[in-house]
């Protein structure tokens, strides 16, 4: 694994130094003031979002995630797959009763309202 200088790290990292600052030192000093008591509550709760965030961030920054299980198989776009087939049974099977009950004059739900049965 690559350790070292990643500029998509340091810009997400400055972006949240940078909206830490703004909000603490100019929003909340404006707002109640740094030496005020509801100031220092807001200073506080703040600072431990933002704490809680880069905390968060550089886990996921620095964990390992694993390796993809034995069992996956990736979804094949080839149209001959038998889940493509049953797919394309399954909606053939729906228009087929969409008209049916359009056939019969029977309201069909909402969910299954569709442009084929116009």
């Amino acid at each position: 694994m690559k350790r070292g200088f990643s500029f998509s790290v340091t810009v997400v990292v400055s972006a949240i130094v940078f909206i830490y600052f703004c909000t603490v030192f100019v929003f909340i000093d404006r707002w109640f003031g740094l030496m005020t008591s509801p100031g220092i509550m807001n200073a506080v709760a703040f600072t431990g979002v933002a704490f809680m965030c880069v905390l968060n961030y550089a886990y996921a920054i620095l964990a390992d995630p694993g390796r993809v299980p034995s069992s996956f198989m990736p979804d094949i776009e080839d149209p001959e797959v038998p889940i493509h087939e049953i797919k394309r049974k399954l909606i053939i099977n729906e228009s087929v009763i969409l008209e049916l009950r359009h056939l019969c004059n029977v309201d069909a739900p909402a969910i299954i309202d569709s442009p084929l049965t116009t």
